[in-house]
């Protein structure tokens, strides 16, 4: 599952690098555009001012013809600079007051998608980590019981290691209930960042569109306006506009983050279906397992309850089978190594009563005769 990669990069954080190069991209063309109309507007300027150095009518007017003269040609040229002015004035609130302004805007969109992310506390949910972080002390404690088991040479060797919280079926069971505590957290951190995930890949195509718009509109004044050598200029970027489509660069972006991002069709994950060291060890599965009745040396009262007996020599006594997936403490545990088999029926009988004489969990004085049928 996704939920951090060997650098430890959150898919959360991966989402957030991804808006602010979006926001990146944005500002880039804002900032182009307020330059566009700074020229636009210093060449409206320029052309002002070379329009006033046209002097009509001529000083010497008494030289000249009045009207279909010289003078007409120089007012002509005057009148051009004014309209060219004029033209670029225009262009220059054009930009910044559209082109500049829907671009501020994005900006502004994509800088309030960035804060929500990041204030979202779930996608940053440490209780995964420190879930795993127990899982993997889980699974040390496990490898190093069995460890000692296979060394000291299984059930019966353990001497004063004889500890029933040393079983390695025990610690399986304890390790199984911290591994679905594990998974739970895991699926819901999917399942928070997988909806943030598709938000933000609509997101991402609303951006994507909107820059297309925009240009696009940039592109339409300026044709709708004599611009020498403009549709020459701006043919290749029209190319672009049309090959891009909204979801270009997200579907490269997912290709690329295959392993950090979540698949559309995001199934919940399975504890059963994790694999882990020792998981099919021989001292994880118990040898019998069963319904036994069971009587107190002390207060002679019979007792229901589901045993187990392990591969490590103990005999685990659970109120029912059901306590297995809930609790992983057994009532009662029996280290039969150390334990006297005591008077037994026979096996012709119908009912079969046998008793034990053995170190419980209340430490190496603590023995009880227990009958058991």
């Amino acid at each position: 599952m996704p939920v951090s990669d060997n650098q430890g990069l959150n898919p959360a954080d991966l989402l957030h690098n991804r808006l602010l190069s979006y926001r990146a991209i944005v500002k880039n063309l804002q900032q182009y555009f307020t330059e566009i109309a700074m020229v636009e507007q210093g060449t409206s300027k320029a052309m002002h001012r070379a329009s006033t150095l046209i002097y009509v009518p001529f000083k010497d007017g008494h030289q000249f013809v009045g009207q279909g003269g010289l003078q007409d040609v120089c007012i002509g040229v005057r009148d051009s600079a004014k309209t060219r002015s004029e033209q670029h004035a225009a262009a220059a609130r054009f930009v910044d007051e559209t082109i500049v302004k829907n671009l501020r805007r994005l900006k502004h969109d994509i800088k309030s998608k960035v804060k929500a992310l990041k204030s979202d506390s779930s996608l940053y949910n440490m209780k995964v980590f420190k879930e795993r972080e127990a899982s993997q002390e889980r699974i040390g404690q496990l490898a190093k019981a069995i460890g000692w088991l296979e060394k000291v040479g299984g059930g019966g060797g353990g001497g004063s290691h004889a500890d029933f919280h040393s079983d390695p079926y025990l610690i399986h069971l304890a390790l199984k209930r911290q591994l679905a505590r594990q998974v739970h957290e895991e699926n819901l951190f999917a399942r928070g960042l997988l909806q943030c995930q598709e938000e933000i890949r609509n997101f991402e195509f609303h951006v994507v569109k909107e820059i297309k718009q925009i240009l696009a509109a940039f592109a339409q004044y300026q044709m709708g306006h004599p611009s020498p050598g403009f549709s020459q200029s701006w043919a290749q970027t029209e190319v672009a506009l049309q090959v891009l489509q909204e979801d270009t660069e997200w579907r490269h972006f997912l290709d690329q983050n295959k392993s950090r991002l979540f698949p559309s069709e995001l199934v919940d994950a399975n504890p059963e279906e994790l694999d882990y060291p020792c998981k099919n060890s021989p001292y994880v599965v118990p040898i019998k397992t069963g319904y036994l009745s069971r009587q107190s040396s002390v207060l002679k009262n019979w007792k229901d309850g589901f045993f187990v007996l392990t591969l490590a020599g103990w005999l685990h006594d659970f109120s029912s089978s059901k306590d297995l997936g809930t609790d992983t403490v057994p009532e009662r545990s029996i280290y039969l190594p150390t334990a006297v088999l005591g008077p037994h029926s026979d096996s012709s009988q119908k009912q079969h009563v046998f008793s034990l004489d053995g170190k419980g969990m209340g430490g190496l004085l603590h023995r009880d005769a227990q009958t058991f049928t």
